[in-house]
């Protein structure tokens, strides 16, 4: 397992679809949690908008194995904190995001 994806659940998934079909639906989950994220940050106020966000991009990450996305998101799903704590784990959601799928796609590529 690499730091951010489990590599068993990532190959499961190339067993099942080709490399194009796969590299379409990382692409197509990028913009999803793009559009979630920013979803969050406008929804600050309202805990209930964060939490299905957050919900739907949990399950997301979860099958394609970024099962470190996965936990943070479990955390903003949480939602028991104050709105700086919020915006912090929201931060380091983008981080998160943005190694889990630059690894996704270097495991691919090899």
């Amino acid at each position: 397992m690499m730091d951010n994806l489990n590599i068993k659940r990532l190959e499961q998934l190339r067993a099942t679809f080709d490399d194009v079909r796969l590299s379409r639906l990382l692409q197509e989950y990028e913009e999803k949690c793009a559009a979630n994220i920013v979803a969050m940050l406008g929804a600050l106020n309202d805990r209930d908008a964060i939490r299905r966000n957050a919900h739907e991009l949990r399950g997301m990450s979860a099958q394609f194995g970024f099962e470190n996305l996965s936990s943070t998101l479990g955390e903003i799903e949480a939602v028991e904190h104050n709105d700086v704590d919020l915006l912090a784990t929201i931060a380091s959601l983008c981080t998160v995001l943005k190694q889990s799928l630059r690894e996704a796609r270097e495991h691919l590529h090899r």
